[in-house]
């Protein structure tokens, strides 16, 4: 009888996915080495180039080769995951509520990692879209894929449209002078809540650290759900990689990556 809770046998495994997998994880944990000594609200400032050089040339290596994709990698092998536990065969009745119970406690692992370790945590928000998933799993692929890709598009459309609108708002003098005085009053605000944190991560007590952080989280939220629908969408594209079996090494994937690399090596390195 197989035991649903429990890893795949090594025999079962797709190596290729685990290796992926830890990758993915390295990539983040590069990503986030410089924030971890900082509270996690300095990830609302600008970055900055005004740093010794020594600090500026990992810095800047670390945005070209790491920020952003591998998140994207993760995302991908989540869906991709999915979708390979989607098509377990239960001992009786559905796999949805194995599934289910997973996420609840994945729900949980990040709720307490936002509160007692870090507030830049990802698992909540990968639960909370794991279930979203289950809208999508029996959608045809051509609608996965559109789906995929608006969801991916979201976020750049508007950032798009904010942009437009504040050079419009830019080119009358009423208009720049209430932008200027809002990313001014924006820049204050965190630069003091920085200084909030630090000074409760550094002096104060445990109900201070909890809350500084609970404070901080509820701050990044705006920004973390313009992004999230992105990671949405990027798991909608692992479960389809998941549906082709494209981990599974054979003539046709070998052909089909080939293909695929003068346009996605570009994509990936920008």
């Amino acid at each position: 009888m197989k035991n649903l809770t429990s890893p795949l046998p090594a025999s079962e495994r797709i190596i290729l996915l685990d290796i992926l997998r830890g990758f993915a994880i390295f990539g983040i944990l590069m990503v986030n080495m410089k924030i971890f000594i900082h509270p996690v609200s300095v990830m609302m400032l600008k970055p900055s180039l005004d740093q010794p050089l020594f600090l500026l040339i990992p810095d800047l290596l670390i945005r070209f080769l790491f920020e952003g994709k591998f998140y994207t990698l993760f995302s991908l092998l989540f869906g991709y995951g999915f979708w390979i536990f989607l098509n377990k065969k239960a001992v009786t009745g559905s796999i949805i509520p194995v599934y289910r119970r997973r996420l609840t406690v994945l729900l949980l692992i990040g709720v307490l990692h936002i509160v007692l370790l870090w507030a830049g945590d990802i698992l909540f928000f990968y639960a909370i879209f794991g279930f979203f998933l289950l809208l999508f799993r029996k959608l045809s692929d051509t609608k996965v894929a559109v789906w995929g890709l608006v969801l991916i598009l979201l976020p750049a459309i508007i950032m798009a449209l904010t942009w437009g609108m504040m050079v419009l708002g830019s080119s009358f003098p009423e208009g720049k002078a209430a932008i200027d005085a809002s990313a001014a009053e924006s820049s204050r605000t965190i630069s003091e809540m920085i200084e909030r944190s630090r000074l409760a991560y550094g002096h104060g007590s445990f109900s201070e650290i909890v809350n500084a952080r609970i404070n901080e989280w509820i701050a990044l939220l705006p920004g973390l759900l313009f992004f999230y629908p992105a990671v949405l969408g990027t798991f909608l594209f692992g479960m389809l990689a998941a549906r082709k079996n494209l981990a599974v090494s054979n003539a046709a994937n070998a052909s089909f990556f080939r293909k695929c690399l003068p346009l996605s090596l570009p994509i990936g390195i920008a």
